[in-house]
């Protein structure tokens, strides 16, 4: 047991860390800064309609199921609020 020695393996082991991930980012930054940055196009996607209705009717139907089966749940445990 040698604290000193240990100390001394965290110490550089979070220094180590510490500066990858500085040199990461950076690269990162200066990565994203540069590239294709005249090139970007703002994407555009048209709307499908029959999609959309079938995804409302989608909905639709199942706020109805859960309404129906709300209305026609009983529980087996009294209300303790009465």
């Amino acid at each position: 047991m040698k604290p000193e020695r240990d100390w001394k393996i965290i110490f550089i082991a979070s220094l180590t860390l510490v500066l990858v991930l500085t040199i990461f980012n950076i690269f990162i930054y200066f990565g994203l800064k540069t590239s294709e940055q005249g090139e970007l196009e703002p994407q555009t996607q048209t709307l499908d309609l029959e999609k959309l209705k079938h995804a409302v009717s989608y909905y639709q139907a199942k706020e109805k199921e859960f309404g129906r089966i709300i209305r026609n749940f009983d529980s087996p445990f009294p209300d303790p609020s009465l």
